[in-house]
């Protein structure tokens, strides 16, 4: 029986997205690597949409695609000198509805100030931030972690995006934050 070998791989960039495949791995890997250090190599200076794309390239999809977050990100990053992005993820309290025969999330709320406060750790010289809430939780629930943010950050203007997917049980909460921070973060 003869081995056969074959590489496939998806590249996706804010943008550039590209299909890759072939019957050849070693030489396919070569290639995407050689790619990938070219892509490194682009300077987009003098299109700031593309730059700003480009440099917050990790940001979830929904945030990215969501126009008023972006804006908002585009608009604090002209004005600020420095931007930071933290990511935390909290476990979901599932409940299930006898009665009605239905299922929805909450919040554990014990687990979600010590959350925040790693969110918010270092973050106190920020004078923005954008603060991107995702999961099955109810949009109430949303709200209480952006104004217990907001309680965190007194000096900030803080800006709240919500989006509403499934994921695997947790809520994500995504911060954005602008400011003068130390090189230390």
């Amino acid at each position: 029986m003869k081995k056969t070998e074959k590489l496939e791989a998806e590249l996706d960039f804010p943008n550039l997205k590209l299909s890759i495949s072939s019957s050849e791995p070693t030489k396919g890997l070569r290639e995407i690597t050689r790619i990938l250090h070219s892509l490194h190599q682009i300077e987009f200076k003098g299109w700031a949409d593309d730059e700003v794309s480009w440099k917050l390239g990790y940001l979830s999809e929904e945030l990215r695609d969501s126009k008023e977050g972006m804006d908002f990100i585009k608009h604090a990053l002209r004005v600020e000198e420095g931007v930071r992005h933290k990511k935390i993820s909290m476990e979901n309290k599932k409940i299930i509805d006898l009665e009605s025969k239905k299922y929805s999330s909450a919040l554990e709320l014990e687990t979600l100030k010590p959350k925040l406060d790693k969110l918010t750790h270092g973050m106190d010289r920020a004078n923005f931030a954008l603060v991107h809430v995702s999961g099955g939780i109810a949009d109430e629930e949303k709200h209480t972690i952006v104004d217990q943010v907001r309680a965190q950050l007194p000096h900030s203007e803080v800006q709240s995006v919500f989006t509403s997917q499934e994921l695997m049980g947790k809520t994500v909460v995504e911060g954005i934050f602008f400011g003068s921070f130390p090189d230390d973060y």
